[in-house]
Formats: C-alpha cells, sequence, structure tokens
C-alpha cells in the first residue's frame, strides 16, 4: 500500500543530497555579474556610480582639504607651493582607484574564480549510485506488513522532509555570501577615500580584508562540500555492500539515513563556520 510512497521518499532523498553537492559548488563558483545577471547587476553598479563615487570623491576632498590645512599650519601659516603640490599629487592615486573602483574588483573577482573553478574541477563529485540501494529496500519493504510499511512511510517522510530543510539552510548560507559580497562591492568606492588619510587608513585596510575573506571563504566551502562528499559516499557505500541480511533490520536502515541526515547537518554547520574561520584568518573577526 506504501510501497510507491515509500520509494518516491527515498528517491527524493537520495537526490536532494546529490542535488545539494553538485548544484552549492556551481553556486559558489559564481561572481554577483553571474548570478544576479549581468545586465542587472551592471545597471546597479551604474546606478551606485552617479549616487556612491560622488560621495567617495567628496570624502577624498574633505581628507585633501584636512591635509592642506595640517601642511600650512606646519609651516607656520606660510603658503609652500612644493609641500602643497607634493600632499595634492598623493591623491591622485586614491582618485583613480575609486573612479575604477568596480572594473579593479571586477577583474580581481575573476581571476580569484577561475581558481575555484580549477579546484571545483580538480575536486569532482561523483553522485553515488542509489537505484540498487533503493531496490534492495524496497524488497523488503514489500514483504513487510501493514504496520512496518506504515512506520517506514512515515520515517522516510520525515527524512525526505528534514533533507529538503537542510537543502534550504545550504542555499542560504552560500547565496548569502554572494549578496554579502555584492553590499561590500556597491559601497567600495567609500572606504577607498580614506586610504591615503593617515587617521581612518584602517578602513580601507578593513574593507579589503572583508572582501578577501569573502573570497577566502569560497575556497573553505568548496573544501566542505568536498569532505563531505567523501563522507557521505562512502556511508552509502558501506550501506549497500551490507547485503540483505541488514536491509531486513528496518531500525538499521532507518540508522543509515539519520546518519546521512547528521552528516548534513554537520555540512551546514561547516559551512556557517567558514565565515567566522576566513575573517579569523584574515584578521577581521
Amino acid at each position: 500500500m506504501f510501497e510507491n510512497a515509500i520509494r518516491d521518499n527515498l528517491t527524493d532523498f537520495y537526490s536532494v543530497i546529490n542535488g545539494q553537492l553538485s548544484t552549492s559548488g556551481d553556486n559558489i563558483a559564481q561572481t554577483p555579474a553571474s548570478y544576479f545577471g549581468a545586465d542587472r547587476w551592471h545597471t546597479l553598479l551604474q546606478a551606485c556610480t552617479v549616487a556612491i563615487v560622488p560621495l567617495a570623491f567628496t570624502i577624498l576632498a574633505f581628507c585633501l582639504a584636512i591635509d592642506l590645512l595640517q601642511v600650512y599650519e606646519k609651516n607656520g601659516s606660510n603658503l609652500d607651493a612644493e609641500l602643497i603640490t607634493i600632499t595634492s599629487i598623493k591623491y591622485i592615486l586614491p582618485f583613480l582607484i575609486i573612479s575604477n573602483t568596480y572594473s579593479l574588483l571586477e577583474a580581481f573577482t575573476t581571476i580569484i574564480n577561475s581558481y575555484l573553478k580549477q579546484l571545483i574541477a580538480a575536486l569532482h563529485y561523483t553522485p553515488a549510485q542509489t537505484n540498487s540501494i533503493v531496490d534492495s529496500i524496497m524488497a523488503s519493504v514489500n514483504q513487510a506488513d501493514f504496520g512496518r510499511q506504515f512506520g517506514l512511510w512515515v520515517q522516510t517522510g520525515t527524512i525526505s522532509l528534514i533533507s529538503h530543510i537542510i537543502g534550504i539552510f545550504i542555499f542560504v548560507i552560500v547565496i548569502g555570501r554572494l549578496f554579502e559580497m555584492a553590499l561590500l562591492w556597491v559601497i567600495s568606492p567609500v572606504p577607498m577615500a580614506f586610504l591615503v588619510n593617515t587617521q581612518e587608513r584602517q578602513l580601507a585596510f578593513n574593507f579589503f580584508k572583508q572582501f578577501f575573506a569573502l573570497l577566502l571563504q569560497g575556497f573553505l566551502m568548496i573544501i566542505c562540500l568536498y569532505l563531505y562528499s567523501i563522507v557521505a559516499t562512502r556511508a552509502v557505500a558501506n550501506y549497500a555492500s551490507a547485503g540483505n541480511a541488514s536491509l531486513a533490520d528496518f531500525g538499521t536502515q532507518m540508522g543509515s539515513f539519520w546518519g546521512l541526515i547528521g552528516l548534513s547537518v554537520v555540512l551546514v554547520a561547516a559551512l556557517k563556520s567558514t565565515d567566522k574561520l576566513s575573517k579569523r584568518i584574515l584578521n577581521t573577526f
């Protein structure tokens, strides 16, 4: 009576696990332009060029005015053309950086993401073959009485639902990194305006660290996915090699599925911890 529903639950459970491993790696390797759409992303940057970049230039001009005032006061309130010229020249580089901040970040992110894609290709994930496992389980399910079939249907349905919830958490963590990167990208001209100012220079350095931490987080996430794929594939292989003797034991069957759920929860925790870990490595947390 419950055979088809149980089969669907088991198939759905394994497909969610395999799907998250394959799609999460692809999402990690994306840039804001590739994920949100190049046209819409560039439209956003053009709007920010009108709104954010003038603010950054205003801050830069304010910092220049403060430096010129300090030079004027240190020179005994006398104008020194050479000192004023030198002070003004050192603001040329920040001016150029602010004018091309978005282009510089795009070029740098493209280079880093090329390495991410190479890492994903090198650590290629091969989905676990689970059809034989499901068939073996169903062979024992078909011989079970109504009560056991109902219990297994409830448990497999619960496990399938939990796997979808875990998949949502993984999606949120992975895509949340892209949103954070996009937000830092948009406001990047503002901290660049403080690059020359001695008192507030740390703002620019902290921005660099935060942005680099997000890029490093991508590498750490890929490593987490790869390690999870190793233990998950091994668990599936061990279960498949256990033979029909253990498959007749419903407790052993469900213990294997709950074990995979536990590994998936560990993956969520590991992916979440990559945020703090990358920031600690770069001393931004």
